[in-house]
């Protein structure tokens, strides 16, 4: 393992730190307000997001037609520190990172970064956490970088061997899926695919465990690494509750899970959720919450912490499905093991996204529908949905600034 001091190493990872005068594209914003929606056009040949603001998610209209901030290539999001963070992903070749902030309900554009593409971009504390991590690209370390969030500035970086993380003839690749600071340690959850051919199919002879490593905050020192061999591969999220409790969602799916020609093999296991003791950062061997069995045979995509000991999930639509963009919602209790679908939604929804806004025990989830696209409300305690803001345009992420 090799570990980069804390500095402003801009050479060597090919960022650059700029000051934005302007957005990517024209700003005509004609709806202030402190929500930001990322929507996309809706067109069968090309599609472009473009960052919205409302008043609110319960009522109104918004669209993205002469409307909102222009973004320019493939794009995510993170909030960090009051601002918003475009991520422009080059796949492979060199990508962007552009910030905004909120003034009186407008968005503007502040300072910028320009580098190497990265594949997970997470928000850890005020900060953001961009890893450069894709086996496709067979590279040989994870190159982490660390975003300030309140300066847009760069922190530091750090590197590890991706066989070395693996530890078991394979290489490893960080889950892209939100990872914890707790305790002032970072908590990741990774799969290993094989080396060489395997790469580019993210083939693995690992599926029946859920692994995690630990790094220390912010210098990304790898501490430790464990694994859990109740479920399969970690894909789903890991979050903290407010009592300092730490679960773990897997879908024990298969790292290729993206995949619309090829079937691939999926965990023995069920789909479900372990508990991490927050001192320690080992699995508890006392709790479990099987979800293929809780929702009839279905497994966990994404995830989301509303409160108290309830999460908010997106469940893969089909049964034993495991890709695929088929999606049912569902309300989870973590501490009683109960388990409810949503109801309220459109019947049949195609998801690969998870545009999910919680505030105030409200859920609010983009569904983006054969006729309409709507922001609908859950009632975290009943899981009943009613419609909200309306959006013209694909809604891919829901923010407050």
């Amino acid at each position: 393992m090799r570990t980069i001091n804390k500095v402003l190493l801009f050479a060597g990872l090919g960022l650059a730190l700029s000051s934005c005068s302007k957005s990517d594209g024209p700003t005509q914003v004609e709806t202030p307000g402190s929500y930001v929606i990322a929507a996309a056009t809706l067109s069968s040949t090309n599609s472009t997001d473009y960052l919205l603001t409302s008043p609110s998610l319960q009522e109104g209209s918004i669209t993205t037609a002469g409307n909102g901030i222009e973004q320019l290539g493939y794009r995510s999001y993170i909030q960090a520190a009051e601002r918003i963070f475009s991520f422009r992903y080059g796949q492979g070749n060199p990508g962007s990172i552009t910030s905004y902030t909120l003034t009186d309900g407008t968005l503007s554009a502040g300072q910028s970064l320009q580098g190497e593409s990265t594949d997970v971009n997470a928000l850890v504390g005020d900060d953001v956490l961009m890893i450069r991590n894709n086996p496709r690209f067979n590279i040989p370390n994870i190159i982490f970088t660390l975003i300030d969030g309140k300066n847009v500035a760069v922190k530091g970086t750090a590197s590890i061997s991706n066989k070395d993380l693996a530890a078991n003839g394979e290489v490893a690749s960080l889950s892209t899926t939100p990872i914890l600071l707790a305790n002032n340690k970072v908590l990741a959850p990774f799969y290993s695919v094989v080396d060489g051919t395997g790469r580019s199919e993210f083939l693995t002879n690992h599926l029946d465990e859920s692994r995690f490593a630990v790094f220390s905050y912010p210098a990304m020192t790898l501490e430790k690494t464990f694994l859990d061999k109740r479920t399969g591969i970690l894909t789903s999220g890991v979050h903290q509750t407010k009592n300092g409790d730490i679960y773990a969602f897997a879908g024990a799916g298969h790292p290729n899970y993206w995949s619309t020609t090829t079937t691939y093999p999926v965990s023995k296991n069920p789909s479900g959720i372990l508990k991490i003791n927050a001192t320690t950062l080992e699995t508890d061997a006392s709790y479990f919450f099987d979800l293929t069995a809780a929702s009839g045979g279905h497994r966990v995509r994404a995830s989301k912490y509303i409160a108290d000991n309830l999460f908010f999930l997106a469940m893969y639509g089909d049964v034993n499905a495991a890709r695929g963009a088929k999606t049912r919602y569902a309300i989870v209790d973590v501490a009683s093991k109960q388990f409810k679908w949503v109801s309220g939604l459109p019947s049949t929804i195609n998801e690969s996204g998870f545009p999910v806004y919680v505030e105030n025990g409200t859920v609010s989830v983009g569904v983006n529908g054969e006729s309409e696209n709507v922001i609908y409300q859950v009632n975290a305690q009943s899981a009943v949905a009613t419609k909200g803001l309306k959006v013209e345009g694909l809604i891919k992420t829901i923010m407050k600034l």
